[in-house]
């Protein structure tokens, strides 16, 4: 479950709150959003008390820029026992990532914006994450996130897909090596595309149910496409 996200009116309690909404509902992984470094610790200490058996994550989105800049409080972040931390530097600055690893111990999950299988291929190589983020939307398809997939299993490093749970279940139902399908809360909308989806996937105690169909089978609900079509113009030859 992603979540956590830091918004107008989300104090430490809703955070608290939601945090343990997703726990109690029996999801593994529980990953908050980054803020500003320095409320995180403050942040993570909170979500550390309420994820209770699942394990918590935390999402940088490319934020950071500098070692010397993140790491007096990232080292301090060992004491919350986090599952990893999600790229934390730009995809262009493996190195970077490599030596936030090797100064703090934390697990790094990394790849989320990268396409193609070479340059999968390379950071397994130049950075070799704990965990390797994968999106067949954005790669190249799910053909291709299975041979980014194979990279990832050549190395035993586990993959996790990002979002996008209707089209990355397929991967986790014919892979080993992916670890989860990663989710947002409808409530919190984070993610909308559910909002004009037929059959969006729906977790049950924190689970959610291998598809038996043929293909891909992403229904679109037309109604909803029109309900949130705005600004159609057609425009003369």
């Amino acid at each position: 479950m992603a979540g956590g996200y830091p918004r107008p009116g989300v104090t430490l309690d809703t955070l608290g709150r939601e945090i343990a909404g997703y726990a109690a509902k029996g999801f593994p992984w529980i990953k908050i959003a980054a803020g500003p470094l320095g409320a995180d610790t403050e942040r993570l200490r909170v979500a550390a008390g309420a994820v209770a058996d699942s394990h918590l994550a935390y999402d940088a989105h490319w934020a950071w820029r500098t070692i010397h800049e993140v790491l007096p409080t990232v080292r301090r972040w060992t004491e919350f026992d986090l599952a990893f931390i999600e790229d934390p530097f730009p995809s262009d600055s493996p190195h970077l990532a490599q030596q936030l690893h090797d100064r703090t111990g934390i697990p790094l999950a990394l790849g989320e914006d990268v396409t193609g299988r070479y340059a999968y291929r390379d950071i397994i190589a130049e950075a070799p994450p704990d965990i390797l983020r994968v999106d067949a939307t954005t790669t190249g398809g799910i053909s291709e996130a299975i041979k980014i997939c194979a990279l990832a299993a050549a190395r035993s490093i586990p993959a996790l897909p990002h979002i996008f749970p209707e089209i990355h279940v397929h991967l986790a139902a014919a892979l080993p090596i992916i670890m989860a399908v990663e989710v947002t809360d409808p409530a919190q909308e984070i993610d909308l595309l559910w909002n004009v989806l037929a059959n969006p996937i729906r977790p049950l105690d924190g689970h959610v149910d291998a598809p038996t169909a043929p293909d891909i089978r992403v229904e679109l609900d037309r109604a909803a496409l029109a309900h949130y079509t705005v600004g159609v113009k057609t425009v003369r030859a």
